[in-house]
């Protein structure tokens, strides 16, 4: 379940600050995290997350792994997305 209830922008922050500190192989923290709370960007983050999991339902994912998904009641629909007050995106950066 997700909620719409307002977190304060330094939850986040400090969410986001404890994230970037986790422990990662050879102490390379391989990532960037993004906070949206943007409605107009959240919009567009959902559209383009359903197109990418209409992509995976269709032609990504194994019977079995659809299977295992269904007592999750999970789907290509993504509501919370854009009900949700903030989105934290976790990019992969390239290892150098």
């Amino acid at each position: 379940m997700f909620s719409d209830q307002s977190i304060p922008k330094s939850v986040i922050e400090n969410l986001i600050l404890s994230a970037s500190a986790s422990p990662s192989g050879a102490h390379k923290q391989p990532w960037t995290f993004c906070a949206v709370s943007n409605k107009e960007l959240k919009t567009k983050t959902r559209i383009a997350t359903e197109v990418e999991e209409k992509k995976s339902y269709e032609s990504r994912m194994s019977e079995r792994w659809k299977k295992d998904l269904e007592a999750l009641g999970t789907d290509i629909f993504k509501p919370f997305i854009e009900t949700a007050p903030w989105l934290i995106i976790a990019f992969k950066r390239p290892m150098t």
